[in-house]
């Protein structure tokens, strides 16, 4: 099964993947809306910007006060646990004289609860709490944004942003990324994550992680990845493979129509032997049309593949590698 996870099996019948380029529409121009799939973890104290200094692939000292970087957090064999969007908020947010340091680690809702139990492990005797902010909600907005709301930029695309709110202010939305046509804010949604997965951003889920290196995942392109600073879990894999490795595996956008099913992330790619030569880590659409991202062997980019997703199956039209 490579380097997939256990949990991932094939289902349904499988079905000829045919590859071609593929054309998703990046533009994201819509009203507000919630990112359902989307949690953070804050960090803070007088010792949260070091502490993060030595988990993260990034350089946390580098974040200025009211911007986001992405990053990574890996094992010590370099396998990303979850990759994260460090929103540094100062004391803007949370009114605490105490903290000199606060930051936001925006992430894949499933991966909130064991991201922060496994990190809470390596705090010791710093001074940093770290909590996870479920009576908090994140909107993505386009940008610029209202006078009297503050948003982070998303490093990878400039004319969105996001803002952390309280739950009780917001409407409530999906929790899946599974798309109702008729349903306005469904619709938003899927704009907004259709734009994500143009721009490469998967947002692991914890079902995928410890799986992927940060390079599988793009994000040594995204600039997650700083070979100046210090030491983090698995920094000698992931620079060993920067400079004198080659990833063999790397993300492609995928598109399907017309499906009996929506593809599921995890599902498995096969090749026409039966090899996987990769799986889906995200998605977006309706049963009718949608987008995703894989992260399959760079050699087979172009090859006939089999797949098997769901109970029934899906034929998926591959592009050109995601930037």
């Amino acid at each position: 099964m490579g380097i997939y996870p256990a949990s991932c099996v094939r289902k349904g019948k499988p079905v000829l993947i045919k590859m071609s380029n593929t054309n998703i529409h990046t533009d994201f121009t819509q009203p507000d809306v919630v990112l359902p799939h989307l949690a953070f973890l804050r960090a803070q104290g007088k010792d949260a910007a070091d502490f993060l200094q030595r988990q993260l692939t990034c350089d946390v000292r580098q974040i200025q006060n009211g911007t986001a970087q992405l990053a990574a957090w890996c094992n010590p064999k370099g396998r990303v646990i979850a990759d994260l969007l460090v929103c540094c908020a100062g004391n803007d947010l949370f009114d605490n004289e105490e903290n000199e340091n606060d930051f936001y680690l925006v992430m894949h809702k499933s991966q909130l609860e064991s991201v922060a139990k496994r990190m809470k492990m390596f705090v010791l005797r710093d001074r940093v709490t770290l909590t996870p902010m479920d009576a908090s909600a994140i909107v993505g907005c386009a940008l610029p944004a209202e006078a009297s709301s503050e948003a982070y930029s998303l490093p990878w695309d400039e004319t969105r942003g996001i803002r952390i709110v309280a739950t009780t202010e917001v409407a409530s939305a999906p929790t899946t990324t599974a798309i109702d046509a008729s349903n306005d804010d469904s619709s938003i949604l899927s704009a907004w994550l259709q734009a994500d997965i143009a721009a490469g951003i998967c947002w692991l889920p914890q079902s995928l992680g410890n799986e992927f290196l940060p390079q599988m995942m793009g994000l040594e392109e995204r600039h997650a990845i700083s070979f100046e600073k210090g030491c983090y879990p698995g920094q000698e894999v992931v620079a060993r493979t920067h400079y004198l490795g080659r990833v063999k595996r790397h993300l492609q956008i995928c598109r399907y129509n017309n499906a009996q099913a929506i593809p599921e992330v995890g599902a498995l790619i096969y090749n026409q032997k039966g090899d996987d030569i990769g799986v889906l880590v995200a998605i977006s659409g309706t049963n009718l049309e949608g987008v995703g991202l894989a992260i399959m062997r760079e050699h087979d980019a172009n090859a006939p593949a089999q797949t098997s997703i769901g109970a029934e199956t899906v034929s998926l039209i591959f592009g050109e590698k995601a930037t």
